[in-house]
């Protein structure tokens, strides 16, 4: 067995995500990284999924830049031996990514999503796209063309609806994994790094079910002010 990490990153991740990547697969020697850089969305998507596919890749582990991952969610997703394994994760303090409609039809990411690479054969390339609006209606997701006058290249998140849409329409089965992940959240600087004091200050919030916490670059609960003109912790801007 040969599993695809891919990073669908448009050009960093998270030092703290690629720890918990590290932990899920430490020891094993079934794992090989595929990373994009440089590409935005959904080309990074494909530019990965084409790799690891080409390199002969089982499974395919989708991880975002920013996720916070139980130390053995992979072994967890493994055993579950599905198509597809998707984990929700919040979208902000309020929100979560993963909803299944009536109709069968699914909202959700790539956040952390195992996908056998069998599944691949039943889709043409390019697999992920931004060709398409969606609208939701009580019953689940509709697929709309795109207006002419939309920027693509200000599209964000359509390319895995899109994905997650047509696999519902190839009849490929999926379960949403019982254990959620977490999502890091940079406050400020928006980024870890600012001139040349990279990586010794900064204040994270961490999205968890059921815990929101503000952490420090050292990883401790933060409970000073924050000097930012556009977050607060009363009415948070995530952008």
């Amino acid at each position: 067995m040969r599993i695809g990490v891919c990073l669908p990153s448009r050009g960093y991740v998270y030092s703290r995500t690629m720890e918990d990547i590290l932990r899920n697969t430490q020891g094993r020697t079934d794992i090989e990284f595929f990373f994009s850089h440089g590409r935005g969305i959904p080309d990074s998507a494909n530019f990965i999924t084409n790799n690891a596919l080409d390199a002969g890749v089982d499974y395919i582990w989708f991880v975002e830049d920013d996720q916070k991952l139980p130390a053995d969610i992979l072994e967890q997703m493994l055993a579950q031996n599905e198509d597809v394994v998707i984990c929700d994760y919040p979208i902000g303090r309020f929100g979560n990514c993963v909803k299944v409609y009536p109709n069968g039809t699914i909202r959700a990411g790539l956040g952390c999503a195992l996908i056998k690479a069998s599944v691949f054969e039943k889709l043409e390339r390019p697999y992920f796209s931004a060709d398409y609006e969606f609208g939701v209606t009580t019953e689940g997701i509709q697929p709309m063309e795109l207006n002419p006058d939309r920027d693509k290249t200000k599209i964000h998140g359509n390319h895995d609806l899109i994905f997650y849409y047509r696999l519902w329409e190839a009849k490929v089965k999926f379960v949403i994994h019982h254990t959620p992940v977490g999502h890091y959240f940079f406050i400020t600087p928006k980024l870890p790094k600012s001139g040349n004091k990279t990586g010794e200050s900064y204040v994270c919030e961490v999205w968890e079910y059921g815990d929101i916490r503000i952490i420090d670059s050292n990883g401790d609960r933060y409970d000073g002010p924050i000097i930012t003109e556009e977050y607060s912790i009363e009415n948070p801007v995530y952008t």
